[in-house]
């Protein structure tokens, strides 16, 4: 979102910060620039549970935290530790503004526990509990993923049109089939990570009796889009493609954006798909001005009367 810096802190029993690294090569632990990623992630490793230095960690990230998700081992162990960060807020008179999960596999564990104590503490992962289908299937994301992806499909056929005209050509461009693209598990994840980062943008519009356009300007919703997306795939573990592999990407592309057969088109798209996944590398993972007019583009969403009334009827909103 414009104008907001995450901050992550990690507690870890064990010392993994190398790990993180190896699974995700350019997540640091500070980045501050527009246009590529702003963000801090806090890694505390070597903490032991119930330490003094485990114990102080808690009081003071206390103070401001906006969400605790408590995964260490056990369950008493976990709620435990839940507890004791919410007897922290309370005495820094925090009763509202942040929510802790915490996990707890067996129900029994806290089922007798003073109802006051647990209150405002969100157990999961409780082997007793039975997820809907929807709930599993993330129908609600997919059913928002496909309506937006159906807008950009179109969009993206009437500029094709538009250019096929101006150039006194038939188009040959074509929509691509929703089925089609989930059958890209990186797309498909992709977009529903783009779904639920909109939800907040269109409640930010929403609320502030802006227009739904917004986020087809340049400063800054392109941009942090942009943003978003380049954190999100470094999460996966994709790095900056450089040097032989960079220059066939970028051979590639060029011949994507000059080809008019569909067909080849496709073909040449599949050949960049695997050489990114094969490498786990990505040539778009640069600062946004450094970025082609097509691909600034891209980071575009047009938000529909249809989209917005689907997302505020969403349960995903909340």
């Amino acid at each position: 979102m414009p104008f907001y810096r995450p901050e992550i802190i990690v507690i870890d029993e064990e010392d993994r910060r190398g790990y993180l690294s190896k699974l995700m090569p350019e997540v640091k632990d500070e980045y501050d620039e527009v246009g590529d990623a702003i963000y801090k992630l806090e890694y505390h490793g070597g903490v032991r549970c119930g330490s003094e230095e485990f114990e102080a960690l808690l009081q003071d990230k206390s103070k401001d935290f906006t969400f605790a998700f408590v995964n260490i081992g056990e369950d008493l162990q976990n709620i435990n530790t839940a507890l004791a960060l919410k007897a922290f807020c309370r005495k820094d008179s925090r009763n509202s503004g942040y929510k802790i999960q915490a996990v707890v596999r067996d129900a029994s564990a806290c089922s007798l526990w003073d109802e006051v104590l647990i209150r405002d503490i969100q157990i999961t992962g409780m082997d007793c509990d039975v997820y809907s289908h929807d709930f599993i299937t993330m129908s609600d994301i997919d059913s928002l993923s496909r309506e937006i992806h159906e807008v950009r499909q179109e969009d993206n056929l009437r500029k094709a049109e538009a250019k096929a005209k101006e150039k006194g050509e038939p188009c040959k461009a074509s929509k691509t089939p929703w089925e089609k693209y989930c059958n890209n598990e990186y797309d498909r994840h992709s977009v529903f990570a783009r779904t639920l980062s909109f939800r907040y943008k269109v409640r930010y519009l929403v609320e502030t009796g802006k227009d739904l356009s917004e986020t087809k300007k340049t400063e800054p919703w392109l941009i942090y889009e942009h943003m978003r997306w380049d954190m999100y795939t470094r999460t996966l573990g994709y790095t900056c493609a450089k040097g032989e592999l960079k220059e066939k990407l970028d051979e590639l592309n060029s011949k994507i954006a000059k080809e008019h057969d569909p067909k080849v088109k496709d073909g040449l798209k599949e050949q960049r798909r695997q050489l990114r996944v094969s490498a786990m590398v990505h040539e778009d993972l640069v600062v946004y001005d450094d970025l082609t007019d097509g691909i600034k583009s891209y980071d575009g969403l047009t938000l529909t009367e249809g989209i917005r009334d689907a997302f505020e009827k969403s349960v995903i909103i909340d």
